[in-house]
């Protein structure tokens, strides 16, 4: 039986790839800021809008937060916090308020992690951090999932 996934940012380089997999197993329904072509399912709205992002996750088995935002950071810096974490606030709110979601997949960067200029790979117990809008805002968005995690999604 198919799945109904949420999948956010599907216009995105990650969302556009998550897309091309799971059309092939799942009935997807597309959230994204602006509109995709040639896709039917598209729910073109602002994630910082609670109302719209609680109406889009109606019936589904799961979400996949695939938001990044990364153009235009520094020309309209307001949009990667609004998107990254008001957005990320919204999706995890409106879980916590079905009850009946099962999954949900929270896609991040490494750019959350406090750039040391080190020729090493970053790691999980690395310090998060953020110089630029979109950094600080990925960031602020993993320690918002952390907070819903811990809170509210743990056994």
């Amino acid at each position: 039986m198919k799945k109904r996934i949420l999948l956010v940012g599907a216009a995105g380089f990650t969302g556009k790839a998550l897309r091309d997999v799971l059309a092939s197993s799942y009935a997807l329904s597309l959230f994204d800021i602006k509109p995709i072509p040639d896709t039917p399912d598209t729910i073109q709205a602002d994630l910082a809008d609670f109302d719209a992002v609680r109406q889009a996750m109606e019936g589904v088995d799961g979400v996949v937060n695939a938001m990044m935002a990364p153009n235009e950071t520094y020309n309209r810096p307001e949009i990667p916090f609004r998107s990254n974490v008001l957005g990320c606030a919204n999706l995890l709110e409106a879980a916590r308020e079905s009850g009946a979601l099962r999954a949900m997949v929270v896609i991040t960067t490494d750019k959350v992690y406090d750039n040391k200029e080190s020729r090493r790979s970053y790691r999980e117990e690395d310090s998060l951090g953020g110089h630029d809008p979109y950094s600080a805002s990925k960031a602020a968005a993993d320690l918002v999932a952390q907070s819903y995690i811990k809170s509210f999604f743990s056994p």
